[in-house]
């Protein structure tokens, strides 16, 4: 509160004078969605201020839908050469998962104002205004940590999640080829399974998507499932009766990100693990369930998807890990507390969907 205060004092009258904000995000493509809330908060209350993202050049497609950011540049390139802060005339960085070699270019570039966490000792020195939150054990949501740093501006940051749907800004969407557009069944209700995160998270297994698939009826609902092309071999190996059913269409390895994200604008739901394009899925306003393991960092109370039809399905019992749970040192894929969550318990959710 102090923060925000002193905060507040050296910072608000820059925001009315600022020309330019950028946000220095070099994530994922699910940490890229739990951020541009920060930028559609910032757009609703200075309309005349200029956002740049500053991150990696594969979510540019995501950024290019968000109707509150103004400019992208490659972190990289920015890291390289900060005079493209100076020459843009960046007033204002804002660093949410703070990145080192950011605040450098940042402070290279001489930005007025220079947000960090004051638990990050490596960027302290770069930064001119401050906030302090931790992140692994606060047991808030993602979206909630990233909008601390609007205290480093003097702002509020007390926006409950049911408000954040409003300020993701995901309008500006692509136009899905012919040739995909023309699998759309429009009597059916469309839903996309994404059944793998490339190892980066705990996975639903495969048996259980291709056991939901097997259930929901085919005269109601046609399936696509997606993924990068090896993702694809993987599932056709683990269970290759998923692409045999005649309401399933294989689109793994086929959708690059902007014709993925152009599917999703067009499709009423999405099951998966908490990977990024589920977040995308809530974020767009589509039915989005997700199944989250009951461990910290990871479960929903930091990840659940955010949007007027997202929601989860995860244990109640708290994660153990132990030789007869998941392990310590995870390896990526199912696990334990993934696997106990019935296909039955999604399609249940599933039957209430509507358009």
């Amino acid at each position: 509160m102090i923060l925000r205060w002193l905060n507040q004092i050296f910072t608000l009258r820059h925001l009315d004078n600022a020309r330019w904000l950028a946000i220095g995000h070099p994530m994922a493509l699910g940490d890229v969605v739990a951020v541009l809330p920060l930028a559609g908060i910032l757009k609703s209350q200075f309309p005349h201020l200029n956002i740049c993202f500053v991150g990696r050049p594969y979510v540019k497609p995501l950024i290019d839908c968000c109707v509150h950011i103004d400019r992208f540049l490659d972190f990289q390139q920015v890291i390289q050469q900060p005079a493209l802060l100076t020459e843009l005339g960046v007033d204002i960085f804002l660093n949410p998962f703070p990145h080192q070699e950011l605040a450098v270019a940042a402070c290279r570039a001489a930005v007025p104002i220079r947000v960090g966490n004051l638990r990050r000792k490596s960027i302290i020195p770069y930064c001119n205004r401050f906030v302090l939150f931790g992140r692994r054990k606060s047991g808030r949501h993602e979206i909630s940590l990233n909008l601390v740093n609007l205290g480093g501006l003097g702002l509020s940051i007390d926006y409950p999640l049911a408000m954040i749907p409003q300020f993701f800004g995901l309008s500006r969407l692509p136009v899905l080829d012919a040739e995909l557009a023309s699998l759309l069944e429009h009597d059916k209700l469309k839903i996309i399974f994404h059944p793998k995160s490339n190892k980066n998270g705990r996975e639903w297994p495969a048996e259980h998507f291709l056991s939901l698939a097997e259930k929901l009826p085919q005269d109601r609902f046609q399936i696509f499932v997606t993924g990068i092309a090896r993702e694809g071999e993987v599932l056709g190996q683990e269970v290759p009766a998923l692409f045999n059913s005649p309401n399933v269409t294989n689109l793994c390895g086929r959708l690059d990100l902007q014709q993925f994200l152009a599917l999703i604008s067009r499709v009423d739901g999405m099951v998966a693990s908490g990977t990024g394009p589920l977040h995308v899925a809530a974020a767009m306003g589509k039915h989005a369930l997700g199944i989250f393991p009951p461990r910290d960092d990871i479960d929903p109370a930091h990840w659940a998807p955010i949007g007027e039809k997202g929601e989860y399905l995860c244990l109640d019992e708290r994660c153990t890990p132990g030789a007869n749970r998941c392990p310590v040192d995870f390896p990526g894929g199912a696990c334990a507390c993934t696997a106990a969550i019935a296909p039955e318990q999604a399609m249940e959710r599933i039957m209430f969907w509507s358009r």
